[in-house]
């Protein structure tokens, strides 16, 4: 037998320790591209985890100069996988922001208990979405805010042109309508308005429509039935939305039991304090 040559007494053939070496060769070059393609998954979370950082910092300079303040920096999450990928093009598919209790000092006692973003169509130089250099713009945002009925009744109230909304509390009630509810004098006797009615968008405002108006238990005596109809339109206001950022305008609201929910959009959106400068 031939020296380095194995014998196989079974097949009656030989084989070489070169075949074993070789498979041996193949079984580390498989081991070592697997701990290759670990390590480039692991840079392209690091380097997507460092362009979330940067742009909530970035996120978090935006509000502050439109006047809207958090007690927490704004959490962001990058999509899209791989994302070094998206470095190498400068274009990147989705960012999501997150920010919390937001105040405006244009607007004090009102807070936007939440808002989320959702930017597509994102462009930015590497240096821009990992160092914060340059300008991070996004085609389009689509973003929804939960606003108190705390800070709802507070705007109905200083809307309003009329002390009958004084006390008034503001809630949600089925089929997405809403319930004013305000202690009035009717000639002389003291009872609890109740209106319910629909939000209606126009423009920067929504207007309550009221479908109904009636007192609390409903025994309105007929004396009193065209003076509480008169109050139909003290109750009719129109709230200013507050300004909501990255410039988003309202397109719909719905009545949710904390709050009013607030959609809205805005197209070629600044991301960074250089864009919006720009």
């Amino acid at each position: 037998m031939v020296a380095g040559t194995e014998y196989d007494y079974v097949t009656g053939t030989s084989r070489t320790r070169h075949k074993r070496r070789g498979r041996r060769l193949g079984t580390v070059l498989l081991v070592l591209l697997l701990v290759l393609v670990a390590l480039l998954v692991v840079a392209d979370r690091v380097a997507a985890y460092a362009a979330s950082r940067t742009i909530a910092d970035q996120a978090q300079q935006q509000l502050v100069a439109q006047h809207v303040h958090s007690p927490d920096k704004p959490t962001v999450s990058v999509d899209g996988f791989p994302f070094l990928t998206q470095v190498a093009a400068g274009r990147y598919q989705k960012v999501v922001i997150h920010s919390t209790h937001l105040t405006s000092t244009d607007l004090p006692g009102v807070v936007l208990d939440r808002l989320d973003v959702t930017a597509t169509g994102i462009n930015a130089s590497t240096s821009a979405l990992l160092n914060g250099n340059g300008s991070i713009t996004a085609d389009h945002i689509d973003g929804t805010a939960t606003l108190g009925w705390n800070s709802v009744t507070k705007l109905m109230v200083d809307s309003a042109n009329t002390s009958d909304l004084q006390g008034v509390s503001v809630s949600s009630v089925s089929d997405g309508e809403v319930q004013l509810r305000a202690p009035v004098d009717l000639l002389g006797t003291s009872t609890t308005v109740v209106a319910t009615g629909q939000l209606v968008v126009s423009g920067t405002s929504v207007k309550v429509k009221i479908t109904k108006i009636d007192t609390e238990g409903g025994n309105v005596p007929p004396g009193m039935r065209d003076l509480l109809a008169s109050l139909r339109s003290a109750f009719a206001v129109t709230v200013r939305i507050p300004p909501l950022p990255y410039h988003l305008k309202v397109s719909a609201v719905h009545p949710t039991p904390v709050g009013i929910a607030v959609t809205a959009f805005a197209d070629n959106v600044p991301l960074s304090s250089a864009a919006a400068h720009q």
